[in-house]
């Protein structure tokens, strides 16, 4: 949890305006050109990430937490003219309706107009423009910042042979492929298989032998061995030599098991 002063260029912030209702600035799935049309709601946990945003000191622009290549800006061709939607869209550096400046409750374009609401209206899902500043409250914001980091939000989850991490916001990342070795029988006998989720790779091909302790073993390769059932399987598909009991060579870290917890922590 984040104490003291807020930090609007490392913390994530509402833009919450100041009309009633407490409602946010969010990033919506309507499309515009090039960008995502910018609309007012109320508070929604379900998506809150959609109404996240960080100043960019370095380039002057407001950004989308999640979306960083997003920058609040005017419609695409419009400059910095009024009254055109303000949108979400990938900052370039030669476009000065990006450039956005707080001061004390106002977001002010390069123009000097105010981010607003469509009309002045106050309601849920009206859109946003950019208009001459005139002190309505529809032109009024706060930043909230959200003090809990964003990493605690993550949540890891195992799907298809892999292990991801969830974050709210942005997609599935692959943290690592989660294998096991699975003996098989095929015609030509056992093999021993590494599966991945849907995929699977031989490794090599396995044969029983009996310890002079009577232990029954199926023996794949020189890397892979285990105990089995004698009665699992009829002695004809065991050597009937006796051999001393023995472990399979050393496999130097290899033939560790992929997705072992011992590097879990990302």
């Amino acid at each position: 949890m984040f104490k003291g002063k807020p930090n609007y260029e490392k913390q994530r912030f509402f833009i919450t305006s100041k009309a009633p209702g407490n409602r946010n600035v969010f990033l919506s799935k309507q499309k515009d050109g090039e960008g995502w049309v910018l609309k007012l709601r109320k508070p929604n946990p379900a998506s809150a990430w959609r109404a996240w945003f960080i100043m960019d000191k370095r380039t002057g622009t407001v950004r989308h937490f999640t979306q960083r290549h997003l920058a609040i800006s005017n419609q695409m061709g419009k400059g910095n003219k009024k009254g055109k939607p303000a949108v979400l869209r990938a900052y370039d550096k030669t476009d000065r309706s990006q450039q956005l400046t707080f001061n004390g409750d106002r977001f002010q374009s390069h123009a000097k107009n105010c981010l607003s609401t469509q009309n002045g209206e106050n309601k849920d899902n009206v859109e946003l423009t950019f208009w001459t500043c005139n002190g309505k409250p529809t032109q009024k914001w706060v930043r909230n910042v959200q003090r809990t980091p964003y990493d605690s939000l993550c949540e890891k989850f195992k799907q298809d042979g892999g292990l991801y991490l969830r974050c709210p916001g942005k997609k599935d990342k692959l943290i690592k492929k989660l294998c096991k070795k699975v003996v098989k029988e095929t015609k030509s006998g056992e093999v021993l298989y590494e599966v991945c989720g849907k995929d699977e790779t031989e490794i090599a091909k396995c044969h029983r032998v009996t310890t002079k302790s009577g232990k029954k073993l199926r023996r794949c390769g020189s890397k892979f061995e285990e105990e089995v059932d004698s009665d699992s399987d009829s002695e004809d598909d065991s050597e009937t030599e006796q051999e001393d009991e023995k472990k399979p060579e050393k496999d130097d870290g290899e033939g560790e098991e992929e997705g072992s917890d011992s590097n879990d922590d990302n």
